[in-house]
């Protein structure tokens, strides 16, 4: 078993910036959650854009308004994330009308691993992971971005804000079957 993070927002922070689609039509709407999934393949449409709707503080990572899992990352934590894998197809800008301090970036096309779940205990955080691990990768079908503990160590020492950490454990697939874990499936 191994530990690992997953890069998460400060949920008691007050004031943090929250983004909305600028666009408003149904049909965009619909479709936008396919395109704000770390292990999606999928960019967003150049000409989208995005209008900020609440608070005025920016930090290193803003959500967007009523979608708090799906976060954005300033260029500040890119940079660091770039000092242990390469980014050029794992984020792009995301369009601020106005008043962003920096750009903020959307990561995608993260390496995915399986989740696994322990039956007796819904809470459980497992996934199965192989020996030739990323130092930042994602969960089949969920929007966490896992980091090693030197990915973790490297962004503290930055004093990123508005971040914070869940450990999280991969595992073999021979210790999920050992642990008696199911694999998950979407509709479950």
């Amino acid at each position: 078993m191994i530990k690992f993070y997953s890069i998460t927002r400060k949920v008691e922070s007050r004031s943090i910036v929250e983004i909305e689609e600028k666009t408003s039509t149904i049909d965009i709407k619909s479709l936008l959650f396919q395109y704000l999934l770390v292990s999606t393949k999928k960019r967003l449409p150049d000409d989208f854009s995005f209008s900020v709707v609440k608070g005025k503080r920016w930090t290193d990572v803003i959500y967007m308004h009523e979608a708090a899992s799906c976060k954005f990352y300033s260029q500040t934590l890119i940079d660091v994330l770039g000092l242990f894998i390469d980014l050029t197809d794992k984020c792009y800008p995301i369009n601020i009308i106005e008043g962003a301090p920096c750009n903020y970036y959307m990561i995608y096309n993260l390496k995915e691993f399986p989740l696994y779940k322990d039956p007796n205990n819904v809470l459980s955080r497992y996934f199965e992971i192989t020996t030739d691990y990323p130092s930042l990768f994602t969960i089949k079908d969920s929007n966490f971005c896992i980091c090693t503990l030197e990915v973790k160590q490297a962004i503290e020492k930055m004093k990123i804000s508005n971040v914070e950490f869940n450990e999280i454990y991969g595992l073999t697939k021979d210790e999920c079957d050992a642990l008696g874990l199911q694999l998950w499936k979407k509709n479950m």
